[in-house]
């Protein structure tokens, strides 16, 4: 016997052995809840719903191929596949194949299922394996994991549905159709497929008897774990795609929480400690070894008296809407996000009509929609009249990021006439979606205020990213800081390509690390806040050095053959660090006076070597941006945050275009 034919024969034996005594319940679209009864030591079924409609598995069955679906309520892959097994079952149509959904979570209930089809749309069973034999005995271990069994029961293909998608990565389309590729083969009968592929995705978590049950239990020792160190996200409402905070769901997920905490995905945080950060997220030794002890023991529940009374976590202070004074949404009427594909960042601004000068404390964009919603960052866009280099930003929301207050007496100046700019950066899910996000403001009289806080950005947009390559090092330099500030926070960002970053400050010859980032992840862009601020009063430089690997051996490399520049979608890269400073508030002198501190120096000289620095940045972005080749640069040739907020203002005669005076002016106004 062959080693397929062997495998065929072992995995037919376990099938049969496991679903012998099977119970189904089946949800369909449109259909009310049935059950399917498996015949005694026979692979014959007959599924019944309450309408008698029967639905049969047997073999030598009609169909010549069945594709049996281990999808997970909650899990964000199994959401995603749905549409595209949607999309299978109806491309097959006219095929003799057959699609059968299979949730063998044990904390999935009957009802959330029947949700979980009806908002995905499936077309075909849905159907509960309540004693997970289907699953242990076709030894699938995560949703979602597809199975294409044969007229015998015999296992023709088991993995992945293809490589789109993945724990952290979104691909535009998949490189791989694995499904698609084996129903071809096999009606065809071409085996030109791996039969066996790695499935990726939400652990299942089975309720086998523990040989000892273990000494912890989940209402004295893992309830406050969970507190202190998931709940932040992990609860109803929060942009964790599941609560921990009911025993059932804990259990049903005990599997996954030891991979993700194991891979160090979980709690999420991506600094190295050699820098104290007030909000760094780790889980201590000891607490990881009782989790892993408490789920290899059983998972048992424990006493009830040992439990939380209230496990879910006070909902921050920033995000309490009564604590702000001014709510203003992104515009009336939201953004309908669609089931799948890449959306560009979306623009909205919005004129909160201050007539007068106003001190922000606190600021904290209220998402709509977390299931879709990656990031939002939302800018002050000062007044026509004021110079675009005093564009800011005022708050954002990226994952894993939490809010924190200013210091007392700390606040933004948005000035009169200034708008707000939303932008927004979407994800789809798998189910058609609406975002309407906000942001909130809490206002600081004038007299409070003794630092003025400001937002500050590093970055380099010249820089080109050879193809293969597995690390490109990009350097850039904050251009200007106050010397009376004292550095709160810094918030790297960069792309799919991504890989470490880390910014440093000089003194004179001694150079001090601020933030090193060993593996860098664009799901979780962090606000790192230092426990004690950095006196910015004898640094000369601060500089960063990001990282980008754009190898195939970086799974979210969205095409490893592509020269990668700037650019604000996620195929593009950005390399930047937003500054958070804090200065004393005082009255500055008025240019004039200024420049009569620095009557000694020669000003025609130092005029003149600005101008040449001008120029220089100007032929470079010419050169960059000119596609056409004809000294100008037009609406279509630049970036889309470059159309939105320099454009217009760069060109200052109206026609559309930038010339080279234009672009030295723009400069000039920006240094």
């Amino acid at each position: 016997m062959n080693t397929e034919r062997k495998l065929d024969h072992m995995m037919n034996r376990k099938l049969l052995s496991a679903i012998s005594c099977l119970l189904f319940c089946w949800f369909a679209i449109g259909q009310p809840s049935g059950f399917l009864l498996a015949k005694e030591s026979s692979l014959e079924f007959e599924l019944q719903s309450t309408e008698m409609q029967i639905v049969e598995l047997f073999e030598n069955a009609e169909h010549e191929l069945v594709v049996v679906s281990f999808l997970g309520v909650d899990c964000p892959l199994s959401r995603l596949y749905a549409k595209r097994l949607n999309d299978l079952s109806q491309q097959f149509a006219s095929s003799p194949i057959r699609f059968v959904a299979v949730d063998s979570n044990q904390h999935d209930s009957l009802d959330e299922i029947a949700q979980f089809a009806k908002a995905t749309g499936l077309r075909f069973p849905f159907v509960k394996d309540l004693k997970q034999r289907l699953a242990l005995g076709l030894d699938v271990q995560r949703n979602p994991e597809v199975v294409v069994l044969n007229r015998k029961l015999q296992v023709k293909y088991q993995g992945r549905i293809d490589d789109q998608y993945a724990p952290g990565i979104s691909r535009d389309k998949p490189t791989s159709s694995d499904l698609h590729d084996a129903l071809e083969g096999l009606l065809k009968g071409e085996m030109r497929f791996a039969a066996r592929t790695q499935s990726v995705g939400c652990r299942i978590t089975f309720s086998e008897n523990a040989a000892e049950l273990s000494e912890f239990t989940y209402c004295r020792d893992i309830q406050p774990i969970l507190r202190e160190n998931c709940l932040e996200c992990h609860q109803t409402g929060e942009i964790a795609p599941f609560a921990l905070t009911d025993y059932d769901e804990v259990v049903g997920w005990g599997e996954m929480l030891i991979e993700v905490i194991d891979q160090h995905r979980m709690p999420p945080w991506h600094a190295e400690d050699n820098v104290e950060f007030a909000n760094a997220r780790s889980m201590p030794k000891q607490a990881k070894s009782m989790l892993r002890a408490w789920v290899a023991g059983g998972m048992p529940f424990g006493d009830l008296s040992d439990a939380v009374p209230d496990i879910q976590v006070a909902n921050n202070p920033l995000k309490d809407e009564d604590r702000f004074d001014l709510k203003l949404s992104m515009n009336e009427d939201g953004f309908n996000v669609p089931v799948e594909g890449t959306i560009d960042y979306q623009y909205f601004v919005v004129d909160p009509k201050f007539e007068t000068d106003r001190w922000v404390a606190a600021a904290s964009v209220i998402p709509g929609n977390r299931a879709v919603l990656h990031h939002a960052i939302v800018f002050i866009r000062p007044p026509d009249e004021n110079n675009i280099r005093d564009s800011t930003l005022l708050t954002a929301y990226v994952p894993g990021q939490k809010n924190y207050s200013l210091p007392d007496g700390h606040a933004q100046l948005v000035k009169a006439g200034s708008h707000f700019v939303f932008q927004m950066h979407y994800t789809p899910n798998g189910i058609a979606q609406t975002d309407k996000s906000a942001v909130a403001l809490r206002f600081m009289n004038e007299s409070e205020v003794t630092h003025l806080v400001e937002s500050y950005a590093a970055l380099e947009q010249d820089f080109e990213i050879p193809p293969q390559k597995a690390d490109h090092a990009v350097s850039g330099r904050l251009r200007y800081f106050p010397k009376d500030g004292r550095l709160l926070a810094v918030a790297p960002h960069m792309h799919l390509r991504g890989k470490a970053f880390e910014l440093d400050l000089s003194q004179g010859d001694r150079q001090e690390n601020l933030l090193r980032v060993p593996h860098y992840d664009f799901n979780w862009q962090h606000n790192y806040i230092y426990k004690n601020s950095v006196d910015l009063k004898s640094v000369d430089k601060i500089h960063f050095t990001a990282h980008f690997d754009n190898s195939p051996s970086n799974p979210h490399n969205p095409d490893p053959s592509e020269f990668v520049t700037w650019g604000d979608q996620t195929w593009e890269e950005m390399a930047i660090v937003f500054l958070t400073i804090a200065r004393p508030r005082t009255v500055e002198l008025p240019t004039a006076q200024k420049r009569q501190t620095n009557i000694a120096l020669d000003v025609e000289a130092i005029e003149e070597q600005q101008r040449e620095r001008w120029t220089a940045t100007a032929l470079e972005r010419l050169a960059r941006l000119d596609k056409n080749n004809d000294k100008r640069i037009s609406k279509d040739e630049v970036p889309r945050e470059f159309l939105l907020f320099m454009f217009d203002r760069a060109d200052l005669n109206n026609d559309g275009l930038l010339d080279l005076d234009e672009l030295i002016e723009q400069v000039s106004r920006r240094n």
